[in-house]
């Protein structure tokens, strides 16, 4: 008899915790000053409502994204997305201490809220918009770079 309850009893008395989902931080190094990054940074993010933006400490973030505003992957289908569903992106810049390489950081916050009484459930994030970001933030770096050389071209052949 206690051989079975013991069985019975682990099962009944295991521990059920909710599992937090895992918010991964996406960065990368790029080889710019922090005020080019800044700037670049502040591009890509247009389309996006600030809720922080402290160039001093190197922080942005937007205001919590829902509806229409959500990103979608464009390899995905345009499925209905639940209402509750909403996301915050954190983006810190780092400077380097020989301000020619600089780090930025994209965390993005996603939570799920099911009703107004339920608490918000915290969710994942696939990443696509984070890399998407990043990879925005290099184009904007790039193409100032190569506007920076062409005007110093133009210089260079005005002045002889």
């Amino acid at each position: 008899m206690k051989n079975a309850l013991l069985p019975l009893f682990l099962i009944f008395s295991a521990c059920a915790s909710s599992q937090k989902a895992e918010v991964r931080e996406y960065h990368q190094v790029f080889n710019a000053k922090y005020e080019v990054v800044w700037r670049a940074t502040q591009q890509a993010m247009l389309n996006y409502p600030m809720n922080v933006n402290n160039m001093d400490t190197g922080f942005l973030q937007t205001l919590f994204i829902t509806g229409r505003n959500r990103y979608k992957a464009p390899h995905e289908e345009t499925e209905k997305l639940p209402s509750g569903l909403q996301y915050q992106i954190n983006v810190n810049i780092l400077r380097n201490e020989s301000d020619t390489r600089t780090k930025v950081s994209i965390r993005k916050e996603s939570r799920l809220q099911r009703d107004f009484f339920a608490k918000p459930k915290e969710i994942g994030s696939d990443g696509f918009e984070e890399k998407a970001l990043i990879y925005r933030i290099g184009r904007e770096i790039l193409l100032e770079k190569q506007i920076k050389r062409a005007m110093d071209k133009m210089k260079k052949g005005k002045s002889s």
